[in-house]
């Protein structure tokens, strides 16, 4: 059996337990968390790694379709017609899928913590400066994620259908 059909094996047997897929990654960010904090070094990688997360997070909530535009595309304002959009219901899919999702933070976490090992990776950065602008680029991002919500009607927290009780 060579590497890709072992790989797959597991991957299908992971697929339908999101409990221990999720255990996994989350014991590899926090082995990833403790070697940065032991070695006290490679914060460049450390910012590099949580502006992919981001980029992740934002793929999985926001949604696919062709009438939604990408919330950080410079758009007009009058390009929206709600007639179109709003007179039926469409079920939340997503434009990166919960597995996809977990496999790109997976992969992205554990590449981030091979490049540790590398001491060529260890680039001095001021590192204030990168928390300062991490934090500004989240909060930015987020600002416009929930702009994005509002003005096209969608929550990717609910993934029910209204109904009304009499």
């Amino acid at each position: 059996m060579d590497l890709k059909t072992l790989k797959q094996i597991y991957l299908d047997r992971l697929a339908p337990r999101p409990d221990v897929r999720w255990g996994i990654t989350g014991a590899m960010f926090v082995l990833y968390c403790v070697r940065i904090w032991t070695t006290g070094a490679f914060y460049l990688i450390t910012y590099c790694l949580g502006i992919y997360l981001l980029h992740a997070l934002i793929l999985f909530l926001t949604p696919k379709g062709e009438m939604i535009p990408d919330p950080f595309e410079n758009i007009e304002d009058d390009d929206y017609i709600p007639e179109t959009i709003d007179n039926e219901f469409k079920p939340f899919i997503r434009n990166l899928p919960e597995f996809d999702f977990w496999m790109f933070v997976t992969k992205i976490v554990g590449m981030a913590f091979i490049g540790t090992y590398f001491d060529i990776l260890d680039i001095p950065v001021y590192t204030p400066i990168l928390v300062i602008y991490f934090i500004f680029m989240v909060g930015y991002t987020t600002k416009r994620l929930i702009a994005h919500m509002k003005k096209y009607n969608y929550n990717p927290f609910l993934q029910s259908k209204e109904y009304y009780k009499k």
